[in-house]
């Protein structure tokens, strides 16, 4: 589910820049730093905590999360909830990239 949303995000990233090299190199940046990042924005603004837990890069953590349930504290979020912010995510990323994809001159 973690790749699905990465997918998807690399996906609206590319109809979204026009340049691919920009587009690989901030995929790579999303893949190995993401959930660090999740985690710095979180714990920089403790007082938007209930919206910031909600950010697509705090999704990323669902795979360190389910074997060790001790990363709820870093993540604020259940299992389920991390799943159906997966989900969520990956539909509306889908969905965008697809409509920019479609209106996108070649």
């Amino acid at each position: 589910m973690v790749a699905i949303l990465l997918l998807t995000i690399i996906l609206w990233l590319a109809c979204l820049l026009p340049i691919n090299t920009v587009v690989i190199d901030l995929g790579l940046i999303l893949i190995f730093t993401g959930q660090g990042i999740a985690s710095l924005i979180i714990d920089a603004n403790p007082t938007l905590m209930a919206i910031l837990k909600w950010q697509p890069l705090n999704m990323l953590n669902l795979m360190a999360q389910l074997p060790d349930p001790s990363y709820q504290k870093d993540t604020h979020l259940s299992n389920a909830q991390l799943l159906a912010g997966i989900i969520g995510y990956s539909g509306f990323f889908l969905a965008i990239g697809y409509w920019r994809f479609k209106h996108k001159r070649v």
